[in-house]
This record gives structure tokens, C-alpha cells and sequence, in this order.
């Protein structure tokens, strides 16, 4: 697979129960020369299951080898396909956030998903296929924001404190919000792939909570314009103290930061860091 100039993306796909079918993952690149610091959010709606999503995680596995800290993966583990059945699939990764999202957006097959929430209302969802190709339409984008996150961890109160900052790098007036996320990586349980179960599936990048609300707390009013190098910051506080149904490896865990346009939903700029 080559990944310096470009890789063919073949997808070939139809509905089985709603769980869309996928062939062979391919990635497609953009020059490295014409990034100008966007960094791009790939969500990925999937479920534990969900026949064809192991495979769009491959494909986002590929992007994020190729693009690196450029590009953010999420998994939304939402809808019918996350639902719990036991005794096979006892864990419900399904969060009050990702199901809010699922419905507002409007999911009825997986996998799909979501590069920077661009095209809504309308042409947001993107199928597995075509992420690596929007995916690098978004990269060639010059931003509006730069983000940045600064954290404390402390392991005697599991508490997780910092702070977001958002640096204006163009004049703008849009009104503007900011979600903060907590994620989670290398989560071992059950995933049907296929017409197997595996039962040691290894679930990456999935979203375990909003820290300020499902959609994010208000960052501007729209009412006038945010100058350029001007910044806005907001504090954050999260506990991750484990409950009787999950116990965080928190080392596993990371925070994602991302600034979206309340009017259009389109996000503008995302960030992510390890909480250890």
C-alpha cells in the first residue's frame, strides 16, 4: 500500500440489515506541503454488532497511521449495533452523547461517520469509503483557530483539570461552541466481524463522555467578530473515578477538544492529548 503520493480507494457497498458491507480499506494522501495546521475529526459510528464495522476501523486505523496527529479518530458507539446482548455482548459502550448525536444527525446504517461534520444538513454522512478522500480535502483547508488544551492529572482524586484555549487566526462572526471529550483506547471485549465473533476485539479511540454537555458549552455569541490572535479560553473539570459499571484505564485515556459553528455544525478545528 502505497502511502506517499496516493492510494487507491475502491468501496464496494451494499446494505445487509442495515450494516453496510465493505471490501479492502484504501487511503488516499495530500501532498504534506500544503497542510496549513487544520487538524480534522473523523467520527465513526459503529457497534459491537455491527458486521462491517471492524473494517471501517481499519480504514480509519490507515488515515491515522498515514496523517498522524493530524487527523483525531472517534468511535460513537451508538444505535441498534451498540445495544448490550447479553451474555455475548454484556457491555453497553453507549454513551447519553454519542445516542444524542446519532439521532440529531440522523444514522440509520453502519459504519458511516462524519469528517469535521462538514455537509449538514444533508451530505454530512460520509460512508467508510470515502473518509480517506474528504479526509484530505479537509487537510488542504486553511483554519480559522488554533486550539490548545493544558491539563493536570491527579491520581489521588482521579480527577482530571485544565484548560482549552482557542487563538483566532483570522477576523471571523460566527457564533461558536466548544465540545470537550473524554476517550478511551485498546478496550478488550466481544465485536462481531463478519460472519466470526471475536472475542478479544480491540476497541480503539471510543468516546466515553462529555465533559461540559452533549453539545458543548457556548464559546461566542455570533454578535460580533473575534479579532485575529485574539483568544478565548474556558476551564474544565472531570472525574474519572470508576463506577459499578466501568473502571477507567486511564492511561488509555485522552481528552478531545474541538470548536464547531453552532449554525452549521461544522467543526473548524479539533485537538487531542493523553491525559497521562
Amino acid at each position: 500500500m502505497k502511502k506517499i503520493y496516493f492510494i487507491i480507494m475502491i468501496l464496494f457497498t451494499f446494505i445487509i440489515a442495515s450494516c453496510d458491507k465493505m471490501e479492502e480499506p484504501y487511503t488516499s494522501a495530500i501532498p504534506a506541503k500544503e497542510w496549513n495546521g487544520k487538524k480534522v475529526l473523523l467520527e465513526d459510528y459503529t457497534g459491537h454488532k455491527c458486521t462491517y464495522c471492524p473494517s471501517a476501523a481499519v480504514i480509519a486505523k490507515d488515515i491515522k497511521d498515514l496523517y498522524k496527529d493530524k487527523v483525531i479518530i472517534l468511535a460513537v458507539h451508538a444505535g441498534f449495533y451498540a445495544k448490550p446482548s447479553p451474555p455475548i455482548f454484556p457491555e453497553d459502550f453507549r454513551t447519553t452523547t454519542g445516542d444524542d448525536w446519532n439521532t440529531f444527525f440522523g444514522f440509520l446504517t453502519y459504519p458511516n461517520g462524519m469528517i469535521n461534520r462538514k455537509g449538514f444538513p444533508g451530505k454530512h454522512i460520509a460512508s467508510s469509503g470515502d473518509w480517506a478522500g474528504n479526509v484530505g480535502k479537509a487537510l488542504a483547508e486553511v483554519p480559522e483557530i488554533e486550539l490548545k488544551i493544558a491539563k493536570t492529572y491527579s491520581v489521588a482524586d482521579t480527577n482530571v483539570t485544565g484548560k482549552v484555549t482557542a487563538k483566532f487566526l483570522k477576523s471571523i462572526k460566527k457564533k461558536l461552541r466548544l465540545q470537550i471529550l473524554i476517550t478511551e483506547d485498546s478496550i478488550i471485549a466481544p465485536q462481531i466481524d463478519g460472519a466470526n465473533t471475536i472475542p478479544n476485539y480491540i476497541h480503539r479511540h471510543m468516546l466515553r463522555a462529555s465533559v461540559n454537555g452533549d453539545w458543548g458549552s457556548s464559546l461566542t455569541n455570533g454578535n460580533s467578530y473575534n479579532l485575529i490572535d485574539s483568544e478565548l479560553s474556558q476551564d474544565f473539570q472531570f472525574s474519572l473515578k470508576a463506577t459499578s459499571s466501568w473502571k477507567y484505564n486511564v492511561k488509555q485515556c485522552s481528552i478531545i477538544a474541538f470548536v464547531y459553528d453552532d449554525n452549521t455544525k461544522e467543526i473548524l478545528q479539533s485537538e487531542e492529548i493523553h491525559i497521562e
